[in-house]
């Protein structure tokens, strides 16, 4: 078997050179079997020693094996991962804020490796950070673009780490594409600006997309203007009039948090901002006394998609949008603060004449959102503290060119204000109504008013869904709108919230459309967990009905 002994072939590197070793094996097995057998004039005897031969072969390749397995088998699931595996998992432990490295960076020597080889996972920094720390994440990130976060917290009395806060910031300013500056001012008042005029005035950000300025306490006027030219998302939690000015055209979402300031002073930033596509005010320290404002200066954002400024009365709110010259396409968002004595009317009653669509909702306790929508102009939307009975009448009294009206608010206005609105929407085509039961009745007498004028008398569709009513209300509706020659075209109900049924409705309208009503919130969560209707219901656990495959199928794909 000496032959055989001597038999070495390499052993193959990978899964794939297989095939190669296996036929290299193969050669050097027939050629050993043929050197031992070839001096040999005895058949049986050469026979015997190539089944001896192979029965040697066999034993060593299945003890081979085993050995493989059992290694395999010994190896942790961990360290059968493949690398790209690795470095996601690598990825979801960047400590946050944390100075030690998470412990998934040392599972195994490979693991090590992979961490402190990969420059994805030493991008995010967050200074000050010990001197040690800084070069192993510069080190380490390599040329990758970074994420920094920098903060003088617990640091803003100490001239030193300042100082050292500004020499990092201006080793890594080529290389930032994200970075939020959190600042407090110190025991000397010295804010963000100037510590940007001690350590940016020269500074270019060349890589910038995202920049997040926020300060406590803002004293300094601006002397600083941060040069940002791939910048395109701008976050400033501080008041405008003390932030640092940027040189950027490519800016395309701005969000601002601001107090002590008046929107007024706000509006006029969004000038420098030619692409924006994306706006966020919120001003938290809102002037509650009436003040004289400027004139509006018209700020034209061709980019626009949608605007939301929060926080105003209602002069500031008028102000912002004749401020605007934005497209037809884009959403205007405006929260007012209105005071009880107080109406929204003046801000929404002149957009009336180019809206086709009034929504007037809940948005919460007391409080309501209106939402003018046209095909000609943006989509504007408000929101107010309470909701003034008085306010449909008041908006009647503009000139009006609506067609559709949607109502969905748990009190309705007095029979008097709603009469005199839909007098004066003569032009309504539809109308959504949602509201408590003994209101929608007083609606349809509103709507079934016997006068010279027919109110409503272009109206065509009613859509109250969610909504329970008696059927001789709603009969006497729809025969006076047929007597007076201008029949409903489509009602549209739930099914069985008419008391006792809907016979005769299909005499009287075009179309009645019935859906099924709206599965409560607990009727949503027996849908999912079926079992527990019996337990809620009071039965015993023995007397709970399991549910079967078919329903616990149709519950998941519900």
């Amino acid at each position: 078997m000496s032959g055989v002994d001597r038999v070495k072939p390499d052993v193959p590197a990978r899964l794939g050179d297989l095939p190669k070793f296996c036929e290299k094996l193969k050669t050097m097995l027939a050629n050993s079997i043929h050197v031992q057998t070839h001096d040999l004039d005895d058949l049986d005897e050469a026979a015997r020693v190539a089944r001896e031969t192979f029965e040697f072969v066999d034993l060593r390749i299945g003890r081979a094996i085993q050995i493989v397995k059992t290694n395999f088998n010994r190896r942790a699931p961990v360290e059968r991962l493949h690398d790209e595996l690795i470095l996601e998992i690598l990825k979801y432990c960047v400590p946050l804020k944390e100075k030690k490295l998470p412990s998934a960076f040392a599972v195994c020597a490979r693991w090590r490796h992979m961490a402190n080889s990969s420059p994805a996972l030493w991008t995010k920094m967050y200074l000050p950070m010990p001197p040690e720390w800084y070069s192993i994440f510069v080190k380490r990130s390599g040329n990758s673009l970074l994420e920094v976060h920098l903060s003088n917290w617990k640091i803003q009395d100490n001239q030193s780490s300042c100082q050292l806060l500004g020499e990092n910031l201006r080793q890594l300013a080529p290389r930032i594409a994200n970075l939020h500056m959190f600042w407090v001012p110190s025991f000397d008042h010295h804010g963000l600006d100037k510590f940007l005029a001690s350590h940016a005035t020269d500074l270019e950000f060349p890589a910038l997309e995202i920049a997040e300025f926020r300060e406590s306490s803002p004293r300094d006027k601006p002397t600083i203007v941060l040069r940002t030219p791939a910048l395109r998302k701008l976050t400033m939690d501080m008041n405008t009039n003390f932030a640092p000015d940027v040189i950027t055209d490519n800016v395309t979402d701005l969000k601002i948090r601001s107090s002590s300031q008046k929107s007024h002073e706000i509006i006029p930033l969004l000038a420098g901002f030619p692409q924006l596509e994306h706006c966020d005010i919120f001003t938290y320290s809102f002037d509650r006394t009436s003040s004289i404002l400027p004139p509006p200066s018209i700020i034209s954002l061709k980019k626009l998609q949608n605007i939301s400024v929060k926080t105003l009365n209602v002069s500031s709110a008028t102000y912002t949008l004749n401020c605007l010259d934005v497209p037809k396409s884009a959403r205007i968002e405006l929260e007012v603060t209105d005071k009880e004595d107080e109406s929204v009317g003046p801000l929404i009653g002149p957009r009336v004449l180019t809206c086709d669509e009034l929504n007037i909702g809940g948005g919460g306790y007391r409080k309501v959102v209106l939402t003018l929508k046209s095909d000609s102009q943006p989509s504007l939307q408000i929101s107010a503290n309470h909701f003034n009975s008085a306010l449909l009448s008041e908006l009647a009294s503009y000139p009006s060119s609506l067609s559709h009206f949607r109502f969905k608010y748990h009190a309705l206005p007095s029979s008097d204000h709603l009469t005199q609105a839909l007098t004066f929407w003569s032009s309504l085509t539809s109308i959504c109504i949602w509201t408590c039961e003994p209101d929608f009745d007083r609606f349809l007498a509103v709507l079934s008013t016997d006068q010279p004028t027919l109110i409503c008398p272009q109206l065509e569709s009613l859509e109250c869904t969610e909504i329970k009513f008696t059927r001789s209300r709603m009969l006497a509706f729809l025969e006076l709108r047929k007597v007076r020659g201008v029949p409903l075209r489509e009602l549209k109900t739930t099914r069985g919230f008419s008391n006792p049924d809907t016979e005769g409705f299909a005499k009287l309208v075009e179309s009645h459309v019935e859906v099924d009503a709206e599965p409560s919130a607990m009727e949503l969560f027996f849908k999912v967990f079926p079992g527990l209707r019996g337990v809620w219901e009071g039965q015993g656990p023995g007397e709970v009905d399991e549910p079967d495959d078919h329903e616990l199928h149709e519950a998941g794909t519900e």
